[in-house]
């Protein structure tokens, strides 16, 4: 898989972006997790950056979908949900950004020594 290239593309994507784009991806229902899977896999995010934008982000889709149901005319009508709803993801995007900067800098540290 490594050889085509746009799973390179997306490798060196990942790579270069890190937490960010896996916890975006992973906060949508619609994303399919498999491939976001095996490109995070393949590439050379740390594991705990993976981990943090897997659970992250699940941890968002789930809300949202709990949260507005199975009635998305809701959210039109509700706008305050949208807004609760996109507060949430910013924070935890915010939050996952900072953990990200503190353990690139630990890394950095030990790679250092």
């Amino acid at each position: 898989m490594q050889k085509h290239k746009q799973v390179q593309r997306l490798m060196v994507w990942v790579e270069s972006h890190g937490f960010g784009p896996l916890f975006i991806l992973l906060c949508f229902p619609f994303t399919p997790s498999a491939i976001v899977n095996i490109v995070a896999g393949l590439s050379k995010v740390s594991t705990l950056q993976y981990g943090l934008a897997v659970v992250g982000g699940k941890a968002v889709m789930i809300f949202t979908i709990s949260f507005v149901g199975y009635d998305l005319v809701s959210l039109i009508h509700k706008p305050v949900r949208t807004v609760i709803i996109g507060i949430v993801i910013f924070i935890l995007w915010y939050v996952g950004k900072r953990l990200e900067v503190r353990l690139n800098r630990s890394m950095k540290r030990e790679e250092g020594q």
